[in-house]
């Protein structure tokens, strides 16, 4: 799968909640429950400073079938 880029406002304190849901060429819900996920926030995109990681395995990020 390629990466996915996305322009987010996040206020700084505010919790941010998100879901996403990734489908086949038919619009069928694809099986991600074996898969991992990373997400890096950055204060551009094309900078070099992250400032915060999020993985599944560091918890930042869940995956289900909800």
């Amino acid at each position: 799968m390629k990466p996915q880029f996305r322009t987010l406002a996040i206020y700084q304190g505010q919790t941010f909640k998100d879901q996403f849901l990734f489908v086949d060429a038919d619009r069928n819900p694809l099986d991600l429950s074996a898969k991992t996920a990373q997400m890096q926030v950055r204060p551009d995109i094309a900078s070099a400073d992250v400032i915060l990681d999020l993985t599944t395995a560091n918890g930042g990020i869940s995956m289900d079938a909800g």
